[in-house]
């Protein structure tokens, strides 16, 4: 199974430092992991503890959660067979036990067709996370004030995203 790009969010005071070692890039991910709280605590097995890195597949549903988590855009690519995925409408409504017994392998979540637009996928590799490209953050045209045309002009939706 190919692997599959995954986008997360942060503050940007947390984007990782960037290590390369000849044609490879690797990002050390582990202090992007916040507090532990009740839905890390309840994860099973090896993402337990806070011990994942976690992701959305839709790039448009991880902008559209900047407010909340952070303009700092991330991504990486999750070997499907190796990663877990459940959506996040159903974070919202279960407990978060119930929650992390739902979640599937994300290549069975592949294998039945389109995905959901809220797919939140873990990867218990909380540490390093190898072909990572780090995103320029997300700003409004608000933040950006008398630049905003500038940069609207030159972004690049692999390097900048002028707002989001």
């Amino acid at each position: 199974m190919s692997r599959v790009d995954v986008y997360h969010l942060t503050r940007c005071v947390h984007l990782p430092m960037i290590e390369e070692e000849g044609l490879r890039t690797r990002a050390d991910l582990s202090g992007m992991l916040g507090p532990i709280d009740e839905f890390d605590v309840a994860a099973t097995g090896t993402f337990a503890k806070g011990k994942r890195v976690s992701g959305w597949v839709s790039r448009d549903h991880a902008v559209g959660q900047a407010d909340v988590l952070g303009p700092g855009l991330v991504s990486w690519s999750v070997d499907a067979n190796k990663a877990v995925a459940n959506t996040a409408s159903r974070r919202a409504e279960l407990e978060p036990a119930a929650y992390w017994d739902e979640v599937r392998p994300l290549a069975a979540w592949i294998a039945d067709g389109d995905l959901p637009e809220d797919l939140e996928v873990h990867v218990n590799v909380g540490v390093r996370a190898k072909f990572v490209s780090l995103l320029a953050p997300l700003a409004t045209d608000e933040q950006l004030g008398d630049y905003a045309p500038l940069v609207a002009a030159v972004a690049d939706e692999d390097r900048l995203s002028p707002r989001p």
